[in-house]
């Protein structure tokens, strides 16, 4: 009796351990992540929005099933997390030909001061290396209409909305092929 314990108990940590071992190599992931913070009392990270998280795992968990219109081409002005979309949502529901729209010279600076305020007060707000130039550090803003979230067929734009700002939007946000 005893024999047999032990070897279930060694069978069990052995299985354990590879669970735990494959759980981190084998899924791609990207965590939420809090930064150069004071607290970690729940109440402010989430009420300062003092955390950190991934695009990729947001358009993973609320649009599972959606369309990534322009992240634009790794390496040549598009996210760096791009190639990682394709993995998840495949090639004929990622645009990765179609660049990132540039808000930057429209004349409309009001609106887009607007919009802008709108993508930090709805937002999820991630910290990653710029499209346009791998060795800086872009904020982008990540948000949709919550009626829309796990929709099928959900469009999400990429737009740049400042030197170091970018956001991924739903379409239902922005006048695509217009301003915001």
């Amino acid at each position: 009796m005893r024999k047999q314990t032990l070897v279930f108990t060694v069978t069990s940590l052995i299985v354990a351990g590879l669970a735990v071992a494959l759980n981190l190599v084998a899924f791609p992931r990207d965590m939420a992540l809090t930064r150069g913070i004071s607290s970690f009392a729940s109440s402010e990270v989430v009420g300062q929005k003092l955390w950190n998280e991934s695009p990729v795992q947001l358009l993973y968990t609320f649009m599972g099933g959606g369309i990534i219109l322009n992240p634009g081409t790794p390496g040549d002005g598009g996210f760096i997390f791009a190639d990682r979309l394709l993995l998840k949502y495949g090639e004929d529901r990622v645009g990765l030909e179609n660049p990132i729209v540039d808000l930057r010279g429209s004349n409309n600076s009001e609106e887009i001061a607007s919009f802008r305020d709108i993508l930090r007060d709805t937002g999820y707000e991630s910290v990653t290396p710029c499209p346009h130039d791998y060795q800086q550090t872009c904020t982008v803003y990540f948000t949709w209409n919550r009626d829309r979230t796990k929709e099928q067929d959900i469009v999400m734009v990429s737009i740049r909305v400042g030197e170091f700002e970018y956001a991924m939007v739903d379409d239902s946000l922005v006048q695509v092929g217009g301003t915001p």
